[in-house]
């Protein structure tokens, strides 16, 4: 499984590379790329796509909420401006709500849980595989981050973090993609309202 993830993670890269000579934005280079990435590695994790407890997702997408509302309140006092907020303001506000809330959530939750959350168990304990997936996660967003502040990054980068170790940790427990895309579309909620409320 960390051999598929991989190979997906460089395809969406590749993919990512090549549409951006004819396609100017990147969010919607990204959403292709994720949109592939999705479909690649559906069939190794088309069994997690159970329903969840209405309890359970409420419960944690309450608690992720409370993550992302934390970290973008953090990231709005230092008054920065990054390259992912740039770019959604230059998107056509449907296709920003498609990626953020149903492209983007559904097929990082089969990247990141389905296939590499998968593939750590299988070879180290329970809770290094939740910290290093929420780590991986974490790096791998990063990019957007790349030209701000060292504290902006940190800020980031640990919020990040402690989200992708908590949609690990609840995929370990109710092993429902369909609870964890929920979760992290709600997630994604805080950033956007905060994107354009900073740009009034």
């Amino acid at each position: 499984m960390i051999a598929v993830f991989i190979c997906v993670i460089v395809m969406e890269g590749v993919i990512s590379t090549y549409l951006i000579r004819y396609i100017e934005n990147p969010l919607y280079t990204s959403a292709i790329g994720a949109l592939v990435g999705g479909a690649v590695a559906l069939p190794f994790t088309y069994q997690y796509f159970n329903v969840p407890w209405g309890y359970a997702t409420l419960m944690w997408s309450g608690v992720a909420l409370m993550i992302s509302l934390t970290l973008n309140a953090l990231a709005a006092y230092l008054h920065e401006d990054d390259e992912l907020k740039h770019i959604i303001r230059q998107s056509n506000i449907a296709i920003v709500v498609i990626t953020l809330f149903v492209l983007a959530p559904l097929s990082e939750e089969i990247i990141f849980r389905g296939v590499l959350f998968t593939g750590l168990i299988q070879f180290m304990p329970l809770a290094v595989a939740i910290v290093v997936d929420g780590f991986i996660f974490a790096i791998l967003h990063i990019g957007a981050y790349w030209q701000n502040s060292m504290t902006y990054k940190i800020i980031h980068l640990i919020g990040i973090f402690i989200l992708g170790s908590m949609l690990a940790y609840t995929f370990s427990i109710y092993h429902s993609l369909t609870l964890n895309t929920i979760v992290h579309a709600v997630a994604n909620i805080p950033g956007l309202i905060f994107v354009y409320r900073e740009n009034k």
